[in-house]
């Protein structure tokens, strides 16, 4: 029968690039969609696929793109050595402004979904907290009075009351 392994998945984890090896171990085929750019499959495998996987083909194959530290000027490895730190230091920022975005959006959902989607008690308690946010006071009547008939809200900003 033979088996399949996936080299290339997709965000849902799903092949987009695979290998079929035959049950003997004879036959090994690369599965590759029909409509995909050879540009990005053939960059790929050059870029990525060979140093990861087979370290010395480009030093074998002679390429220029195979880069041998011990070869290196101080200059080249002071560069590589920048340039790796800052994709490092890229990393961390980007997982802090990810966070950042994450804790806003679970703080901005609930008045967002409120203002959108509430009726009665949950759409004034929306309203009232976006009207504090903008830096109005509010003074939520029916907690106050415990007895109006409907959601009234009571907001002043700078001593004007409306």
């Amino acid at each position: 029968m033979g088996s399949e392994l996936a080299i290339l998945v997709d965000e849902l984890g799903d092949p987009v690039v695979a290998a079929w090896t035959s049950a003997d171990g004879d036959q090994r085929w690369c599965i590759i969609p029909g409509q995909t750019d050879w540009t990005i499959v053939v960059g790929w495998l050059f870029h990525d696929a060979l140093p990861a996987y087979v370290p010395d083909a480009l030093r074998r194959a002679r390429s220029r793109h195979w880069v041998d530290p011990q070869l290196q000027t101080t200059a080249e490895q002071q560069a590589r050595q920048g340039l790796a730190d800052l994709e490092a230091q890229y990393a961390e920022q980007k997982a802090r402004l990810e966070d950042e975005l994450r804790q806003a959006q679970e703080a901005a959902d609930p008045v967002r979904d409120g203002l959108l989607y509430g009726t009665g008690s949950e759409l004034a308690d929306a309203v009232g907290q976006g009207l504090s946010a903008a830096g109005f006071t509010v003074v939520d009547l029916d907690k106050d009075l415990s007895a109006t008939s409907s959601a009234d809200l009571l907001v002043t900003y700078q001593g004007q009351a409306a």
